[in-house]
C-alpha cells in the first residue's frame, strides 16, 4: 500500500483517471435565446445527442410524471421554453416546435432540434409527453408529415 499513499491527490477533474476532457453531462442545461412562434424568447438547453443516455431520460420522465403538473406550474413561473437538442450534428438538422399546454391554457413553448438519426427519439419523447394527463403537445412548426 505505499504507492497508493504516496500520490499527492485521490481525486481530480477527472476521476479514476477517465477521459482527460471533461464533457457536459447530458442533462447539463444551459440560457439560450431562440426565436419561437415569431419573437425571441430564453430558453433553457439541453443537449442529448447521445441514444445511450435515454434510458435515463425516459426513467426520469416517468419518475415526475405523477408530479408532472405542479412541476410544470412552478417552471412557467421561472422560465420561458425549453429546447431539447437530440441531434448529433454530424447530418442535416430540423427543428421543430412544440407547445405544451397544461392546466387549462397555460403554455409552455417546447422546441426540438433533431436529425434523421434521432427521428424515432423524437417520436418516443412525444409518446411519453401525451401519456402525462391534462397536458396537451401540440406541434406548431411542424418540418415533415411524420411530425403532425
Amino acid at each position: 500500500m505505499p504507492a497508493y499513499t504516496s500520490l499527492e491527490s485521490f481525486e481530480d477533474a477527472s476521476p479514476f483517471g477517465g477521459r482527460g476532457g471533461r464533457e457536459p453531462s447530458a442533462f447539463s442545461p444551459v440560457e439560450e435565446d431562440l426565436q419561437f412562434n415569431g419573437r425571441t424568447r430564453s430558453f433553457i438547453s439541453v443537449s442529448l445527442p447521445d441514444a445511450s443516455k435515454d434510458s435515463a431520460m425516459i426513467s426520469l420522465m416517468n419518475t415526475v410524471k405523477p408530479l408532472a403538473l405542479p412541476m410544470l406550474s412552478s417552471w412557467a413561473q421561472q422560465r420561458e421554453g425549453i429546447h431539447i437538442d437530440l441531434s448529433d450534428h454530424q447530418s442535416t438538422t430540423h427543428r421543430t416546435d412544440y407547445e405544451l399546454e397544461y392546466q387549462r391554457g397555460s403554455i409552455i413553448p417546447i422546441a426540438v432540434t433533431w436529425d434523421g438519426h434521432s427521428a424515432y427519439r423524437l417520436n418516443e419523447l412525444k409518446n411519453i409527453i401525451q401519456d402525462v394527463p391534462s397536458v396537451k403537445l401540440n406541434c406548431i412548426s411542424c418540418e415533415s408529415l411524420t411530425e403532425k
